[in-house]
């Protein structure tokens, strides 16, 4: 076991020991909550630690402080750290390509590429950060995989900020794609329902259809209550869970909806034909008052 797993289990067991409560977790960092910040008790006063741990903390704070300045990763990972805290609170930045593109530009004078809320970023900064660079041959970065900050060596870091690049681009599609489809919902969803609602003999198949699926529920929803009252327990569980699962894109529109939107939907239309059936149910439903 590494030294700091051992202070950190003896300072967990001698504080809970004390009735002291724990609101973080340990870190090794010298500067971090679990080594800095002293624990409470449950009536809300701070719990002195024995000198014999007062003592070892101090010692782990010189040791952490000789890895520290031996290390260039683990300096680059503060000062990511950092950034993310500046940013928006967060433990670590994403797009981590970037920040590796404005350091290897070399421009200073250049806006960083993030919000920058605690004005950390100055010349010095800059030039810090190009050196860690440097030093390291690498970059850090967050990887889903292993769920965890990992380095990567530069012929890997440039597989690695190509993927991130190549993800944020399709993510801006996307993006883009759905505030393009949110803009035409918008201007086409009341012309649709408009002519729905015109067409008198669709609009009176709809509302006995919404009548009847409704009375289905809730003749469903009384099977599942019996059934549950019957194996004594009162909360429903099952196929009720299920209910309104899916997106209304993705969800399969009734051969009721079928003829309407042969007529009012193109082959390549961007409105999906179960977002356009979710929003003509929805305003019978609300005409029906269900």
């Amino acid at each position: 076991m590494h030294d700091f797993d051992r202070l950190a289990i003896d300072t967990y067991d001698f504080v809970t020991s004390m009735g002291g409560r724990f609101f973080w977790i340990f870190d090794p960092a010298w500067g971090s909550d679990g080594s800095t910040n002293p624990p409470w008790s449950s009536d809300g006063a701070h719990v002195k630690l024995a000198d014999a741990l007062t003592q070892r903390w101090a010692e782990w704070r010189r040791l952490y402080q000789e890895i520290y300045t031996r290390s260039p990763r683990l300096r680059l990972y503060d000062m990511m750290h950092d950034i993310g805290e500046s940013h928006n609170a967060s433990s670590w930045p994403m797009h981590e390509w970037r920040i590796a593109d404005w350091v290897d530009a070399g421009d200073p004078s250049a806006p960083p590429p993030f919000d920058d809320r605690y004005d950390i970023v100055t010349p010095e900064f800059f030039e810090q950060l190009a050196e860690l660079r440097r030093l390291c041959g690498g970059w850090l970065y967050w990887s889903d995989d292993v769920r965890d900050v990992v380095f990567a060596p530069e012929d890997e870091w440039q597989r690695v900020r190509a993927a991130q690049e190549e993800t944020h681009i399709e993510l801006q599609r996307k993006v883009k794609e759905s505030l393009a489809e949110f803009e035409l919902y918008q201007k086409r969803m009341p012309e649709i329902v408009a002519l729905a609602r015109a067409d008198k003999s669709f609009w009176e198949k709809l509302r006995k259809w919404e009548l009847d699926n409704e009375l289905k529920r809730s003749l469903q929803l009384q099977t599942l209550k019996l059934r549950a009252q019957s194996l004594g327990s009162e909360s429903i569980r099952g196929p009720i869970l299920l209910v309104g699962s899916g997106k209304p894109s993705d969800l399969p529109v009734d051969p009721i909806f079928r003829d309407f939107l042969a007529s009012v939907l193109k082959s390549d239309d961007m409105l999906k034909p179960g977002i356009v059936a979710s929003a003509i149910s929805m305003e019978v439903r609300r005409e029906l008052g269900i």
